[in-house]
C-alpha cells in the first residue's frame, strides 16, 4: 500500500481529517485532544515498515505528529475517538522525538520527548519511518535512526493496524505520503503502488526511557533522555538514502502532473511550491548523508573498493 490518500479515509472539513490539494490534513481543534486515524487496510503484515511525509501547517509551538502501529482496533480510529490500544512514534515541531503507548484513556512513555538533530523543526517537512521486525520497533526520521524499542520493554507492541496521528492544541498538519510494506521485498519506484518499495536498514540498539506521563496531545517541555543516533555506515543505509532521495524527487515530479493547466502545480499554488521546496531540501540533506556514507564505505572496504 502506497497511499496518496484516495478517498477511503475520513473526509470532513468540519471535523478533524479531510482531503486537500496538497495531501491529507489532520487538525487537533479540541484543546487537550489528539487526532488518530486508522488506515483503511484490511490485511496488515505482522512484520512491517510504515512511512509517511508530514508537515506542520499551523498551531502554537509544541505540537507533534507521527505514525500509529500495533493498533488493536479497540477504538473507532476516526480521528475523533480519544480511547484505544495502539503505539505512536512521533516528532515535535521543537525538534524532538518520542514513542508512546495508548492504553485506554492514558499514555505510557516508551521513549519520552527527546531532542534529536534528525528532526526538521517548525513547519519543515519530515519523513518518518517505523519498522516492526523481529520483536523490535525502530524509528527513523529523515533517514536517521532515532529510537529502538524491544517488545519486552513494551507490552503493547504486538501486531495490529496502522495509521497517522497528530496532537497539540490547534495543531494542524498535512500528510502527503503514507506507505505500508512487508520488509525485504524491493521494487522500483515506477511500479504500481500496491507493491512494496525497498527494505530499510535493520535496527541498531539504543537506550530508551519508560514512564507514565501526560499524552503527546499538548505542548510540554522536553525531558532529560538519551539522544538519537544515526545508523552505522552499512550498505543498507546507502540503499535507504537512495530510496528516500528517489521518493523526494518522485514527489516533485508528480506535482507537475497535468502541466501548467493544473491549478495545483508549483507555479500556480504557493502551498505546492512550498511542499516541493521542502522535498528538495530533504533530498539535498539525504544526498549529503549519502556522500558521507559512501566515503566511509570506501575507506573501510577491503582494498579501498
Amino acid at each position: 500500500m502506497d497511499e496518496r490518500f484516495v478517498r477511503t479515509w475520513p473526509d470532513d472539513q468540519r471535523g478533524s481529517a479531510w482531503f486537500t490539494a496538497d495531501g491529507y490534513r489532520l487538525f487537533a481543534s479540541q484543546p487537550g485532544e489528539f487526532v488518530a486515524v486508522r488506515a483503511p487496510l484490511a490485511d496488515v503484515p505482522r512484520e512491517l515498515i510504515v512511512s509517511g511525509t508530514f508537515r506542520k501547517l499551523g498551531g502554537p509551538p509544541g505540537g507533534g505528529y507521527g505514525l500509529i502501529l500495533a493498533d488493536q482496533g479497540s477504538s473507532a480510529g476516526d480521528g475523533r475517538d480519544q480511547s484505544g490500544q495502539f503505539v505512536v512514534a512521533a516528532v515535535g515541531d521543537r525538534g524532538e522525538v518520542g514513542i508512546w503507548r495508548r492504553d485506554g484513556q492514558r499514555w505510557i512513555d516508551l521513549v519520552a520527548w527527546t531532542p534529536s538533530g534528525a528532526v526538521h523543526p517548525d513547519t519543515v517537512a519530515n519523513d518518518l519511518t517505523v519498522q516492526l521486525l523481529g520483536g523490535r520497533l525502530t524509528f527513523e526520521v529523515n533517514g536517521q535512526q532515532v529510537a529502538d524499542v524491544a517488545s519486552g520493554d513494551a507490552p503493547g507492541l504486538r501486531p495490529g493496524s496502522v495509521g497517522i496521528f497528530t496532537g497539540g492544541d490547534l495543531n494542524e498538519v498535512v500528510v502527503s505520503r503514507f506507505r505500508v510494506q512487508a520488509p525485504g521485498r524491493p521494487v522500483g519506484l515506477a511500479q504500481t503502488s500496491s507493491q512494496p518499495p525497498s527494505q530499510l536498514p535493520a535496527a541498531q540498539p539504543m537506550p530508551q526511557s519508560r514512564a507514565e506521563s501526560a499524552p503527546p496531545s499538548g505542548p510540554r517541555p522536553p525531558v532529560d533522555a538519551p539522544g538519537g543516533q544515526a545508523a552505522g555506515p552499512e550498505p543498507q543505509r546507502v540503499q535507504a538514502l537512495l530510496s528516500g532521495i528517489a521518493d523526494d524527487m518522485d514527489g516533485i515530479a508528480r506535482s507537475f502532473a497535468g502541466g501548467l493547466d493544473n491549478p495545483h502545480n508549483p507555479v500556480s499554488d504557493p502551498a505546492v511550491l512550498q511542499q516541493d521546496s521542502d522535498r528538495l531540501a530533504a533530498a539535498t540533506s539525504k544526498a549529503r548523508e549519502l556522500q558521507a556514507e559512501m566515503d566511509r564505505l570506501q575507506n573501510g572496504a577491503p582494498g579501498g573498493r
